[in-house]
């Protein structure tokens, strides 16, 4: 869907998918995706949430995981904000 993919992964100090977690450093998830073919660039997000990366990067395309399909049962309301975040970084 694009010429370049990027793709972020949440800082290990704001892994919030409950205890235990998360189950791989940022440094391993980090390698293994960016040993992919088809990912260019891999980045550490120093964020607590994706807004601010977005903004930055400014993506075309913006895609999570099948986890977060579901707006509505977002009760941290991250994903709206995401959502609103990559909207208006391709505003005009």
């Amino acid at each position: 869907m694009g010429d370049v993919l990027v793709v972020t992964i949440t800082e290990d100090g704001y892994m919030d998918k409950g205890p235990l977690r998360p189950a791989f450093t940022e440094a391993l998830r980090s390698e293994a995706i960016a040993s992919l073919n088809c990912v260019d660039y891999v980045a550490v997000n120093p964020w607590p949430t994706a807004e601010e990366t977005l903004r930055v990067l400014r993506p075309d395309v913006y895609v999570r995981g099948s986890e977060f399909k579901n707006i509505a049962s977002d009760m941290t309301g991250k994903i709206g904000r995401e959502i609103g975040a990559t909207l208006a970084a391709v505003s005009p």
